[in-house]
């Protein structure tokens, strides 16, 4: 999934692919590698399984994350 604009996962949602976005806000569930441009926010009660690649992350108490980060510049 790309778009160089802002994409939200929401609560209910569930997903299993790539994403590259200028902004990621997830809140629901995803599964694959995560590549923003600006900044990742990973809000309760989200599910995320993978790699991000962000200059700028935030990940809410609760949130389930497994994977790893790279923090690279914008």
């Amino acid at each position: 999934i790309y778009t160089p604009d802002t994409i939200v996962i929401g609560e209910d949602a569930q997903v299993q692919a790539d994403v590259e976005a200028g902004v990621a806000i997830v809140s629901g569930e995803l599964i694959g590698n995560l590549k923003a441009k600006y900044r990742v926010e990973l809000h309760k009660p989200a599910v995320f399984r993978g790699e991000i690649m962000t200059p700028s992350l935030s990940v809410d108490e609760g949130v389930l994350f497994e994977g790893s980060t790279k923090m690279v510049q914008a």
